[in-house]
């Protein structure tokens, strides 16, 4: 019978030391946190194309100026709305900003209204094209909150590793 040997050689695998993760982290986080500013900066100067037209920008003016119901600070949110809508129909679109959208999203949500005839003229102008671009407003908001999540994780992992390296552990 023969025999056979088996010869295990260590490994080469070289452990990464914590100084090491924590500098990896850390530039990490330097990156998730430059591409979380810029994201923030180019949301807030994002405008969304409303459908609806000219239509749709009379609708929400008089729905406004007529019917948003409001309690105390929300009267700002009134004001800024209508001065946004005004002036946001530019050669027969409509573009607001996604601030100026969650707003009237949430001043159509607390909107009553009696009769068939007005509830179709509501979902159409008002409620339907609003709702279509609020959708979109909240993908990006997710967006920025999901890379602050990541960036909120790195920070953790960055700050353990510092507690871990003073300790000396």
């Amino acid at each position: 019978m023969k025999e056979a040997t088996l010869k295990v050689e260590k490994s080469e695998l070289k452990e990464t030391s914590n100084e090491e993760q924590l500098k990896g982290y850390q530039t990490k986080a330097e990156i998730v946190f430059k591409e979380l500013q810029d994201l923030q900066e180019k949301n807030s100067k994002k405008k969304y194309l409303v459908d609806g037209k000219k239509k749709t920008q009379e609708a929400l003016e008089r729905f406004l100026v007529e019917d948003a119901v409001w309690k105390s600070h929300e009267a700002l949110g009134v004001i800024k709305a209508h001065e946004e809508v005004k002036e946001g129909l530019k050669k027969n679109e409509l573009f607001l900003s996604g601030l100026c959208i969650e707003a009237l999203a949430f001043y159509i949500d607390k909107h009553q209204g009696t009769g068939l005839k007005y509830a179709q003229e509501f979902k159409n102008n008002l409620f339907m094209p609003i709702n279509e671009v609020y959708g979109k407003v909240q993908g990006d908001r997710q967006g920025v909150k999901a890379m602050q999540d990541s960036l909120g994780e790195l920070e953790g992992k960055i700050s353990h590793l510092e507690t871990v390296i003073s300790q000396g552990l």
